[in-house]
């Protein structure tokens, strides 16, 4: 068996920190739902003010006022598209999470195809603009393909 292949029943780490990554992004992706959701029947400059000021950020700066204002401009029906995108999302990142962490083969396939349909956008998105979490996000998901592909690889070679 080969050093990238735990033997069968045996743990792989790797697979457990990419399923940890992934069901981070479903809480992240479903608070971000639930916030544009709840910015559909609301007022949503009263609301985003709010959590601004749960938060205790400085409702009085530019950079407040350029986001209220954002907001501000924002239809409703947007808000319901960002709802319904983000959840979406989470589902698909939720099964892989469970899957990897059941270490089936088809999540393993899943996130590399998923994961890597984005590379081409991050790829665009650095192009617009090169900032540190664009690079640090085209690496993470670069690194995940990269270990899954080759999980996949040690594993078929091992059959």
């Amino acid at each position: 068996m080969s050093a990238t292949t735990p033997a069968a029943g045996a743990k792989d780490t790797g697979l457990y920190v990419i399923a940890a990554f992934k069901l981070t992004g479903v809480l992240l992706l479903s608070t971000v739902g639930l916030g544009a959701m709840h910015l559909v029947d609301a007022d949503a400059v009263a609301t985003v003010s709010g959590w601004i000021d749960a938060v205790g950020a400085d409702v009085k700066g530019d950079v407040m006022r350029e986001v209220l204002a954002k907001v501000a401009g924002i239809p409703r029906q947007r808000f319901e598209e960002v709802g319904f995108g983000a959840f979406a999302y989470a589902a698909i990142l939720l099964v892989q999470g469970v899957g990897l962490l059941r270490q089936q083969r088809w999540a393993e396939w899943l996130t590399v195809v998923v994961t890597s349909s984005f590379v081409p956008l991050e790829c665009w998105e650095l192009a617009k603009g090169l900032t540190l979490p664009k690079v640090a996000l085209l690496a993470v998901n670069l690194t995940i393909v990269w270990y899954l592909a080759r999980h996949l690889r040690a594993r078929q070679a091992a059959r």
